[in-house]
């Protein structure tokens, strides 16, 4: 999310909160994947492919999900 958050226009608070911290989740993803990214070019690790993929997706499901729920409320 390169810490910059997106702005939702919403009137519900918690609704925001929950977003935020999706994102804010997403950029604590995206930081060790750079990391890691690092650590493979330096040869520290011999693996292929992020695995930080599957992760990012059901981060992004559980927070969608939160979302959903609470605006059926």
């Amino acid at each position: 999310m390169k810490d910059k958050k997106i702005f939702i226009p919403s009137d519900d608070e918690e609704l925001n909160a929950i977003f935020y911290e999706m994102q804010d989740k997403m950029a604590e993803i995206d930081k060790r994947e750079n990391e890691w990214i690092k650590r493979q070019r330096k040869g520290t690790l011999g693996l292929d492919g992020s695995p930080f993929d599957v992760e990012r997706k059901k981060t992004t499901a559980k927070y969608f999900g939160l979302m959903i729920e609470h605006i059926k409320r």
